[in-house]
């Protein structure tokens, strides 16, 4: 039996108009993400892969075809669709619970089901001793695991992240992937990426799609098991697994 998609995109394009020219930024795309997926998505620079990721959090309607969440038309934002960014946009005036119970807060929900829910992702987090610290007390891997929790809180149906790494150091982003990688697992998240680091997608994608340059189209899919390998066996190191390496140069080959 073959499960329905939760995210179906079907021949998607969009056209940015302006005054006297326009620019075709994704074409023709179709795609499915399914529950428990871990999709990564790259390309070169300006293919339009934030474009996409934009059109399935409902910010950018499609010129062209449509997309499908549950198999009902995405229209305009929802919180059924998280996003995280690349620059984490904590409120600077909230402590790490406030910023945390932030959206919370602004919606009819059950406080007690609530509270229960932030303790679970306060130790899912690890930063229990720091409810009360506020976003420049904390360094920058300790403000993305406040801004994921502060999506996950609401209880998106999938997790979009653009590029949510990139800015930090080397360290941090190794820490970052592991954290993701357990909670993708931990969680039974379904998450939707987009990064330039071919290594992270290898390390944490169970696929992986490559774009080609503007107008943006799924030009190669990859299909792997390198993160649940890791998952399974903490003493596998997949940079020594030579599939790894093929990987790789293919992506690269076709970036």
């Amino acid at each position: 039996m073959i499960k329905d998609a939760l995210v179906s995109i079907q021949d998607v394009s969009l056209e940015y108009t302006g005054k006297t020219s326009s620019v075709l930024a994704i074409k023709d795309i179709s795609m499915e993400i399914y529950e428990g997926d871990f999709v990564v998505l790259m390309g070169p620079s300006g293919c339009g892969k934030t474009t996409l990721l934009n059109v399935i959090a409902g910010y950018n309607a499609p010129t062209n075809g449509q997309v499908l969440l549950r198999s009902k038309p995405i229209e305009g934002a929802g919180k059924e669709r998280g996003v995280i960014f690349q620059r984490t946009n904590l409120y600077p005036w909230l402590n790490v619970r406030e910023n945390i119970l932030f959206g919370p807060k602004l919606s009819a929900y059950d406080k007690e089901e609530i509270e229960k829910r932030y303790d679970h992702l306060m130790d899912v987090i690890g930063l229990e001793d720091y409810q009360k610290s506020y976003p420049f007390e904390l360094s920058g891997g300790m403000q993305q695991r406040v801004a994921i929790a502060r999506t996950l809180i609401q209880k998106p149906d999938i997790l979009l992240m653009d590029e949510p790494f990139g800015a930090l150091d080397a360290v941090n982003r190794s820490s970052l992937q592991t954290f993701m990688r357990d909670l993708w697992q931990k969680e039974n998240l379904t998450v939707f990426m987009v990064t330039h680091d071919i290594d992270e997608a290898l390390l944490l994608a169970n696929r992986i799609l490559v774009m080609s340059q503007g107008p943006g189209q799924i030009i190669k899919t990859l299909e792997l098991d390198f993160s649940k390998k890791i998952l399974q066996d903490s003493s596998y190191i997949p940079e020594l697994d030579p599939t790894f390496m093929i990987t790789k140069r293919e992506i690269l080959e076709a970036l």
